[in-house]
């Protein structure tokens, strides 16, 4: 039975109402998924319960990478190697950071100034905010900062000209499998650092295939004035372990330290 032409045109025009009033797609603020976890030091009584991560997240901040938990065990005292790192009324700064985990223990530990960047996110940003106001007392939060900075971004480096607004200690962790990022963080390191400054990289070859171009980072890091040193090695449990390559590579969590060659 056909319609009749009025019945097709009041059809059409519900229609037409219903799209006009329903809302776009991602039209209202989309609110994150997180998840959860935890870090403790026996050794010093430090327990972090509520660790919160970012929902998936393109820069992979949604995890809490085993570079970050051997820089936070060195700083507490929890690694099974010799190395040391001490802080006690330094200023440090981690690159970044995600879940900030080293640099929360590096406030506990006595630093005089901490600033915890990452990446321009306001996800990311505001997570930091998050978990330093959850896991740090107050007395604590008035050393801890927060800021949003993008590798090599000439305005926030040219804040750090002066020798005694640089830092002591800079912490990478987990960061240079960015391969395409490798100049902007050693230039910033070289910026940033205090002429007897250390910064210290801690990683995994996540991907062992790219183990030279992870290597790389330290090889690029004469030309801008810093001298790289291979300082300690640990096994963790894999933090992808359905990858391709070797396990026993990608278990290994390795820490080096960076310094500017004397004048």
């Amino acid at each position: 039975m056909m319609e009749s032409s009025e019945e097709t045109t009041q059809q059409t025009q519900e229609i037409s109402f219903e799209s006009i009033f329903q809302e776009p797609e991602n039209f209202r603020e989309q609110v994150p998924i997180f998840r959860y976890t935890s870090y403790s030091s026996p050794n010093r009584g430090f327990r972090f319960h509520n660790i919160r991560l970012v929902g998936k997240h393109p820069l992979w901040g949604h995890y809490l990478w085993n570079g970050a938990v051997l820089l936070a065990d060195i700083l507490s005292g929890e690694a099974p190697i010799p190395t040391h790192i001490q802080v006690v009324g330094d200023r440090i700064l981690e690159l970044g950071a995600g879940a900030a985990v080293p640099s929360m223990i590096a406030a506990l530990r006595g630093a005089s100034y901490v600033l915890i960047t990452d990446y321009p996110d306001k996800e990311l940003v505001e997570n930091i905010k998050y978990n330093i106001s959850e896991n740090l007392p107050v007395d604590i939060l008035k050393r801890v900062h927060v800021e949003a900075f993008q590798w090599g971004d000439v305005g926030f480096l040219d804040r750090f000209e002066k020798e005694q607004d640089r830092f002591d200690k800079i912490f990478l962790a987990d960061l240079i499998s960015n391969h395409y990022a490798h100049e902007k963080l050693l230039w910033s390191c070289q910026k940033l650092l205090k002429s007897n400054g250390i910064a210290y990289v801690s990683f995994s070859h996540h991907r062992p295939h790219k183990m030279k171009q992870d290597l790389r980072f330290f090889h690029l890091a004469l030309s801008y004035g810093m001298t790289a040193t291979h300082l300690s090695t640990v096994r963790r449990e894999c933090m992808f372990p359905n990858d391709i390559g070797s396990e026993e590579i990608r278990s290994q969590v390795h820490l080096w330290k960076l310094c500017k060659k004397e004048s």
